[in-house]
């Protein structure tokens, strides 16, 4: 049995709505539809088309916009944080090369402090506000001839005895501006001999707050050795290292000065070898300093504790007795000298004999001057060489061996 329904255009609405399709209706074959349903007829071909809700379409149309701007605004958010990346980047890599550079700095700075502390003269010291040592450069033990490690955790005032005192002044003052030197500080060396160090120091303050003295030792000791031997020089004789006529001068102007004088009197002696010019021109100048010298050792051995004396130059001497108010005080002290100066010298194997003549000055006496009693003594001296030899005579009176 064949059942044949017509389909009308009604009748297609019915069924679709029957079937939850809205708007289904047939549509001639040549529209092409993307819902669709094609019977074959004999008449040809019937499209059965509908209207779907495609829900894909609806999310799309309201959601797709907003997408996007998620997608703009992730893109937007991805470029600001990527330039703030590579500007961080660029930073640290600039950071990095400045610590670098600094590290480098460092390095150099410290190879160079090394460097300096090793060659220069000076060594570099640091210490607690206690003065003990904490750090010591290489050049200490090149200059003092002790081990670094023999003074670190020692005192630095055991090695400077003399910078005691004042150092410890600097520190109860903290002198935290400027530095502060302490010259001329003596310390035996590891040669049990005495050298000096100038010490230039300052306070400096650690990364934890603690304060500690840091300095410089400046070895002095050449500097030091010349002033005193220039010093020296200057008052005394360099080949017998008695005091020079200038000394003499200086120190009998200090005696002339004292109150008590009048109670206390002293002799002025200026004293010429005689027959000394013959042994230099013999022996030669060698034997002749060294004859001086033999001189000067005898009058030495001729005086009392607190007597002075001196060598004007060449062949003249000075002596300065003191406290010799009775005239056979000095009688006493020219027997000795004559006596000790007749004696025979000998020189590398060589023999010779020399004379001595006395020119004296009494104070307060004669004067109360220093350049007077120079004068006088020098006077009478020359009235002693002009008398004869082996003899003494006071200013004013003539005295042939003390009679």
């Amino acid at each position: 049995m064949v059942f044949i329904e017509k389909l009308t255009a009604q009748k297609l609405l019915t069924i679709g709505r029957d079937a939850g399709i809205k708007n289904v209706r047939a549509l001639p074959y040549k529209v092409i539809s993307q819902t669709e349903i094609t019977l074959t007829v004999k008449n040809g071909v019937v499209r059965i088309i509908w209207d779907s809700d495609n829900p894909g379409q609806a999310l799309i149309t309201y959601f797709l916009p907003l997408i996007a701007l998620v997608v703009l605004l992730t893109i937007f958010m991805t470029v600001i944080l990527m330039r703030r990346i590579m500007h961080k980047a660029r930073i640290n890599d600039e950071n990095s090369f400045l610590l670098d550079q600094a590290r480098l700095k460092i390095i150099s700075s410290e190879k160079r402090l090394k460097d300096i502390s090793e060659t220069t003269s000076d060594w570099l010291w640091e210490t607690d506000l206690t003065l003990k040592v904490i750090w010591l450069s290489e050049r200490f033990s090149t200059v003092t001839g002790f081990e670094n490690s023999e003074w670190v955790g020692r005192r630095l005032d055991e090695l400077f005895p003399s910078i005691k005192d004042s150092f410890h002044d600097c520190v109860r003052r903290q002198e935290l501006s400027g530095r502060f030197a302490l010259k001329n500080c003596p310390y035996t060396n590891y040669q049990q001999s005495t050298s000096y160090c100038t010490l230039l120091a300052k306070f400096a303050a650690q990364p934890d707050g603690t304060l500690v003295i840091r300095g410089a030792a400046t070895d002095v000791t050449l500097e030091v050795e010349a002033t005193k031997r220039v010093e020296f020089l200057s008052r005394h004789d360099e080949l017998t290292g008695l005091p020079n006529r200038y000394h003499i001068k200086e120190f009998l102007a200090g005696q002339l000065n004292k109150e008590e004088l009048n109670n206390n009197s002293f002799t002025l002696i200026c004293l010429d070898l005689d027959k000394f010019k013959p042994v230099n021109d013999i022996f030669g100048h060698s034997t002749g300093d060294a004859l001086l010298s033999e001189v000067a050792s005898r009058l030495q051995n001729c005086i009392h504790s607190g007597d002075f004396v001196a060598r004007q130059g060449g062949d003249e001497f000075m002596l300065l007795l003191d406290n010799t108010s009775q005239v056979s005080q000095v009688e006493e002290i020219c027997q000795r000298i004559v006596q000790a100066l007749n004696r025979p010298f000998t020189i590398d194997g060589n023999d010779m004999t020399i004379g001595v003549s006395m020119g004296i000055s009494m104070a307060p006496q004669d004067s109360s001057s220093a350049n007077d009693l120079l004068r006088f003594a020098d006077i009478a001296l020359y009235q002693a060489k002009q008398s004869g030899r082996n003899r003494w005579v006071y200013y004013g009176v003539v005295s042939e061996n003390g009679k």
